[in-house]
This record gives C-alpha cells, sequence and structure tokens, in this order.
C-alpha cells in the first residue's frame, strides 16, 4: 500500500517529519450530492494539501503566470485513477454494508495561496436513500500516511447534508493508545496496517425519523 500511496502522491519525497505517521496533511471538506426524490448520489470531495507537499507536487509546473493547468488537471487525473481500486480513500456505508462507486468524472484542480486543491465527486452505482437504512461516510487514508481531516467542523457541511426530517452529526475518532503508539513509531517508509487510518478517521452519520 506504501508503494502505491509513493507513486501516486510521491509521498516519499515531499519532506516533512522522517519519523511517525501522518507525513501529508490534507484539509477536508464534503458534500452529498441528493437527487430529487431525497436519495443520495454521490460526494463532493474537496482537499486541500499542506503546503510541504504542494512544493514538491507543483515543483515542475511553475511558469512565469503561476502553474501549468494542463500538467495540474493531468496529474489530478492520474492520482484519482490510482486511488480508484482504494474506493478513492472513502468509506461509504448504507444499512452496515459498503457503497459501492462508479468511476470520478468531474473533478478539478488548482492553487490557493500556498497550497495544493483537488475537487472531485465519487458517484454511487446506485442512489442511497438514507430515510431507509442507516447512512454514513468517512474519508481517510487507510494507512494513515496521509492524515485527512475536518480542520473546521464546519467543512464538513452538516446542515446541508441531510434531507428534510434527517439529521447530520459529525463523529470524531477515538484511536485506542496501542493505535496512537503505533502511528508515533512509524518512520516514513514503514508500512503500516490498512486498518490503521480508520482509528483516526472522522464520520459523517446521517439519521432519519
Amino acid at each position: 500500500m506504501l508503494g502505491a500511496l509513493a507513486l501516486m502522491f510521491g509521498l516519499a519525497a515531499a519532506g516533512g517529519p522522517a519519523a511517525a505517521h501522518p507525513h501529508v496533511w490534507i484539509d477536508l471538506e464534503t458534500k452529498p450530492i441528493y437527487d430529487g426524490d431525497g436519495r443520495v448520489t454521490g460526494i463532493d470531495i474537496a482537499w486541500i494539501f499542506d503546503p510541504f507537499y504542494t512544493v514538491f507536487a507543483v515543483e515542475d509546473m511553475r511558469t512565469a503566470d503561476g502553474v501549468d493547468r494542463e500538467a495540474l488537471v493531468g496529474m489530478i487525473s492520474r492520482n484519482l485513477e490510482n486511488l480508484r481500486p482504494h474506493d478513492f480513500f472513502t468509506d461509504i456505508r448504507a444499512g452496515g454494508a459498503k457503497v459501492k462507486l462508479g468511476p470520478v468524472e468531474t473533478f478539478d484542480a488548482g492553487l490557493i495561496r500556498d497550497n495544493l486543491w483537488m475537487r472531485f465527486v465519487v458517484t454511487f452505482e446506485e442512489p442511497v436513500d438514507p430515510r431507509e437504512s442507516s447512512f454514513s461516510y468517512a474519508v481517510y487514508d487507510p494507512t494513515y500516511y496521509i492524515e485527512v481531516i475536518y480542520n473546521d467542523p464546519v467543512k464538513a457541511n452538516l446542515e446541508a447534508a441531510a434531507p428534510p426530517g434527517c439529521s447530520a452529526q459529525l463523529e470524531e475518532p477515538n484511536p485506542t493508545s496501542e493505535a496512537i503508539t503505533l502511528a508515533q513509531s512509524l518512520d516514513l517508509l514503514a508500512n503500516a496496517p490498512e486498518t490503521l487510518g480508520e482509528m483516526f478517521a472522522q464520520r459523517v452519520r446521517i439519521e432519519c425519523n
């Protein structure tokens, strides 16, 4: 998994601390997409990368006017294709079962101040009605090499996340002391278990009356 991530984002060369997971930080924003019948058809996801990773990622794309947009969008397209086998770092559940995802066809990228951002829409193979079964979603790197987190809970868009008669709440992680110790012990090239990231993940849960 680490090899795939290193190829995907160039993480092994991206700098930052040499010890302890995570090594790259992403500021997360999400909002579910509803159809006219109140069913969820996908999740709109935005990532803002930390400045250290940004410097590495766009180093060869710099132009006199900023960044080569065509090259940047091409990189993001390849990264999303590499993320597809990993469900785009999402864990979306309906009735306790994982929701099957379709391809990402809508995406964009750019720079905001000193940070690379990318936005993409994860679509579902079949719409999900949160009024008929439990529904929740989380976005995280399974190995916790990358920390993906709502730095501001407002970015979970909880007021817009639920249809009428439903409510959304953001559940904060509660990692065990063993998980924290393990994360602190992992250096840049260490292989972490693919269950580690979930222990540090925030989850949006939608409940309906």
